[in-house]
C-alpha cells in the first residue's frame, strides 16, 4: 500500500495521542485487531493483534473482536485511503466479526467521504469533535503542531454496545453526536 503523508511531507508516521488511547481503552477494554499500525505504536495500544504497512490491513484479514483503527492518510488508485480502511471496518461488523471499534479520523472532512463507499458512513455512529484539534504524536512521544482542520473519534457498536460508555468518556473532550 502506498499512502501520501497524512501529518506532514516528511512523515507519515504519526501516532494517536495518549489521551486518546486511554479515553478508548476505558471504552473497550481491549484491543483484540490495530489492523493500520507499527510495533512501536502499538506498545501505547496494546492489540493482542496487528497489521503494520507492510502486512497491508485493507488486504489482510482480520481477526474477530474489538478493532482500534487510526488509518494512515492519503491516496491508493485515487481512493482515500481512511475511507478505504472504514469501508474494510464496515465489512467487517456487516460479517458479524466486529464486537465493537473506536475509529479515529483525522480530519472530519471523512464525514463525507465515507459516504461513497457503499456502506454506513462515519455520520451514522456516535462520533466525538473535540474541542480543540488534536496533536498527534511523533514516533518519540512528542506531541506535533495541531493540524488545520478538526478531528473525530468515533464510536461503532457491533455484537457489543458501550455507546454510553463512548459518551460519557469522551464527552470532556468535546461535542458528542449521537444518531
Amino acid at each position: 500500500m502506498t499512502s501520501n503523508v497524512k501529518h506532514s511531507s516528511k512523515n507519515d508516521s504519526w501516532m494517536t495521542p495518549l489521551v486518546i488511547i486511554n479515553k478508548s481503552l476505558e471504552v473497550l477494554e481491549h484491543v483484540n485487531l490495530d489492523p493500520a499500525t507499527s510495533v512501536e505504536a502499538n506498545s501505547r495500544i496494546k492489540a493482542s493483534n496487528i497489521l503494520t504497512r507492510e502486512e497491508d490491513g485493507l488486504i489482510a484479514p482480520w481477526s474477530k473482536g474489538v478493532v482500534f483503527l487510526n488509518p494512515p492518510g492519503g491516496k491508493l488508485r485515487n481512493k482515500s485511503i481512511p475511507a478505504l480502511f472504514w469501508k474494510k471496518l464496515m465489512d467487517h461488523k456487516e460479517a458479524g466479526l466486529l464486537t465493537d471499534a473506536i475509529f479515529i479520523a483525522f480530519s472530519i472532512e471523512s464525514l463525507q467521504t465515507t459516504q461513497n463507499y457503499g456502506c454506513k458512513s462515519i455520520g451514522e455512529f456516535p462520533f466525538c469533535i473535540p474541542s480543540r484539534r488534536m496533536a498527534f504524536e511523533r514516533s518519540d512521544g512528542s506531541p506535533g503542531s495541531q493540524p488545520s482542520h478538526s478531528n473525530a473519534i468515533v464510536y461503532i457498536p457491533g455484537t457489543k454496545d458501550r455507546r454510553k460508555q463512548f459518551n460519557k468518556t469522551f464527552q470532556d473532550l468535546g461535542i458528542i453526536i449521537n444518531l
